[in-house]
């Protein structure tokens, strides 16, 4: 069971700082997106929060739908 999360958790960082994320993983963070500037942030302190923890650029743009 821990070797699969971790492989999981590895996979998941790698698709963060490329340029395409998986459907699955693209549709959770446009979920994580929308559900957080419900609750009063800004699309700009989303975008920080993002950056500071490793998504890249690219898939930030996606996720915000640009």
């Amino acid at each position: 069971v821990f070797y699969e999360w971790e492989k999981s958790r590895r996979k998941l960082r790698t698709e963060m700082t490329g340029k395409k994320l998986e459907d699955l993983s693209l549709q959770r963070l446009k979920s994580y997106v929308r559900q957080t500037i419900q609750e009063g942030y800004t699309k700009e302190q989303v975008r920080q929060a993002l950056l500071k923890e490793g998504w890249s650029r690219e898939i930030i743009q996606q996720a915000m739908g640009k």
